[in-house]
């Protein structure tokens, strides 16, 4: 995907020819003009220079940043918003902004504007509302020209960019710990032996005649090279010793889960509903276990866990009343 997003093009305005060219997201660069067209998404964090209307305003959409799919309205700079194809030329000047950083809806930033763009140089404020953020999409307007601003990993959406949380169970965790912890005695255990089994080799091998050491054993029991016998020692010692590690527990501990997940989850009548028939299904068998700790939804919109359901009470027309229902007017006036 990452691939996929580097090799997208946008056209980008090149000075000395004085025409737009295609180039690639991955080499695009602080300080170009590049044109961005209905439905497309912005290629880095921009400043909004023109757009192909009078009033030199855009709509976006900015799902991607904060999940909201309602247009927001983006204006561009006076001074710049009647720039078009042919005269995008024209543009002169420099920015001065704050260095990148993780705040979507805040910028503080200046514009200088030079000639022939303006009759005589000056300095315009910059705010959020003529910056167009990577991740969103350009909605309702046929093109608009940008200036970047930043690029790469500098843009907001990046910025805000996290390493996505570690789905493992505390029973996966706990397990791996003691991996750890016996792999590590394993590893000592193997380190004594070799070194142990090294020395006394060197210092006592050259006694023993009746095992043949001047010519019939191997290398690895050489007292004259002690450093290969420790090798070899301790690589023998860690294939014997390789069962202390408990690998097995891994495949019984997901064995369990799966059978958990298929069986019982599928299984079970308190999860299942009978309106729709649907049973629970168990998309995932790694957090079983933590199934039963969960206490506290936390939601922070009020029509997230609301079905959106609609009762015919009562209605009037032509002055005739349909239906059986109560309505809360006619309770209230019952209560009365």
């Amino acid at each position: 995907q990452d691939v996929e997003v580097n090799n997208r093009t946008v056209q980008v305005f090149n000075p000395s020819l004085g025409q737009f060219q295609a180039r690639t997201w991955r080499d695009i660069r602080v300080g170009d003009i590049i044109i961005v067209h209905k439905g497309e998404y912005f290629p880095a964090d921009l400043l909004f220079l023109s757009a192909e209307n009078e009033e030199g305003i855009c709509y976006i959409e900015t799902m991607q940043l904060d999940g909201e799919t309602n247009l927001k309205i983006k204006k561009a700079v006076d001074e710049t918003k009647d720039l078009r194809h042919d005269s995008i030329g024209n543009f002169s000047g420099s920015v001065t902004c704050e260095p990148p950083n993780s705040r979507l809806y805040q910028f503080t930033g200046k514009f200088e504007a030079m000639p022939p763009l303006v009759q005589a140089p000056r300095v315009l404020p910059l705010s959020p509302a003529a910056m167009l953020l990577r991740g969103c999409s350009l909605c309702n307007t046929n093109r608009v020209y940008g200036l970047v601003i930043y690029a790469g990993h500098d843009t907001k959406i990046f910025m805000n960019s996290t390493q996505p949380p570690s789905k493992r169970s505390r029973i996966e965790r706990t397990v791996d710990r003691i991996i750890f912890f016996m792999f590590g005695l394993l590893f000592s255990m193997c380190l004594t032996g070799c070194i142990y089994f090294a020395w006394w080799t060197a210092r006592y091998m050259p006694q023993h005649w009746y095992l043949g050491v001047d010519s019939s054993l191997p290398r690895e029991y050489d007292s004259s090279r002690p450093g290969v016998v420790a090798v070899t020692n301790f690589i023998t010692a860690f294939i014997l010793y390789g069962y202390l590690i408990p690998i097995a527990l891994y495949v019984s501990i997901e064995l369990v889960k799966v059978v958990q997940s298929m069986c019982f989850i599928g299984l079970d009548r308190s999860m299942y509903h009978p309106d729709t028939d649907t049973p629970a299904v168990a998309r995932t068998s790694n957090l079983n276990e933590e199934l039963g700790m969960v206490n506290t939804i936390l939601s922070d919109k009020t029509g997230t866990l609301t079905r959106n359901v609609m009762e015919f009470f009562k209605c009037s027309i032509g002055g005739v009343a349909y239906g059986a229902g109560v309505t809360e007017i006619e309770r209230n006036n019952a209560e009365r």
